[in-house]
């Protein structure tokens, strides 16, 4: 096996503070449309090719419910009441709410872009630990970085244009993506990236450096009370 050393090679790696956040996420929306537009709805996945991956995301959010549990027990009091919202529903709910995650049409998704998984070559984004590469809704891989990675204000700031460019660049390449399914599976997804920084800040040191999580934590928390995620979650549960 060969890896390139990135840091050799010139590359950097973004963070929630840089200056130039704005532009690499946008250049960053363009990157995932060009993945999910290349495998979008494609036959390569019919045979189940990325079924061995099944065990680890039934364990990463189908089993959730304990993590989100223990943030809660330690966060709940420092977080507006959303955080206690969501997550009392998402650990009483955990089976059912990983199951509306099942939606179409899907594609080859990353699984993991916040931008600790990213670095910039150039001014080009790029992705490493496919860890979590799955068959799912594009709309997962750009929820997850938007609302986990991005600093709240500039999220409400450019949410919708970079929505837009998503979808724009997907229609460049011959796939119609329309408004209302992208904005639903947007706010859909918004849950995991939600449960997956609560988790992650739950379990303290054990992924993340504690203020990396909590820090993931409080801007998806921002993500799911701006974006109503509680209501949808309970028009959709049955």
């Amino acid at each position: 096996m060969v890896l390139e050393d990135l840091v050799a090679s010139g590359a950097r790696f973004p963070t929630p503070r840089d200056p130039d956040l704005v532009d690499y996420v946008t250049r960053l929306v363009d990157e995932l449309a060009a993945l999910h537009a290349g495998f979008w709805s494609s036959p390569e996945f019919d045979g189940g090719s990325l079924g061995f991956i099944g065990e680890g995301l039934r364990l990463a959010y189908g089993g959730g419910g304990p993590f989100i549990a223990k943030a809660l027990g330690q966060f709940a009091d420092q977080l507006p009441p959303a955080f206690r919202a969501v997550g009392d529903l998402y650990v009483a709910r955990t089976p059912e709410i990983a199951a509306l995650f099942d939606v179409e049409p899907r594609t080859l998704a990353h699984g993991d872009p916040h931008l600790g998984n990213l670095f910039a070559d150039g001014d080009r984004p790029g992705f490493f630990d496919w860890g979590m590469v799955q068959h799912r809704s594009g709309m997962w891989d750009l929820a997850y970085v938007l609302c986990q990675s991005v600093p709240t204000e500039t999220r409400r700031a450019h949410e919708r244009a970079w929505l837009e460019r998503y979808r724009a660049q997907l229609a460049a390449r011959g796939v119609t993506l329309d408004a209302a399914t992208q904005w639903d599976q947007y706010r859909l997804f918004a849950t995991y990236a939600w449960a997956s920084a609560t988790s992650t800040a739950g379990v303290g040191e054990r992924w993340q450096r504690a203020e990396v999580g909590q820090g993931g934590m409080a801007r998806a928390t921002a993500a799911v009370e701006d974006l109503d995620v509680v209501a949808f979650l309970r028009a959709h549960l049955t």
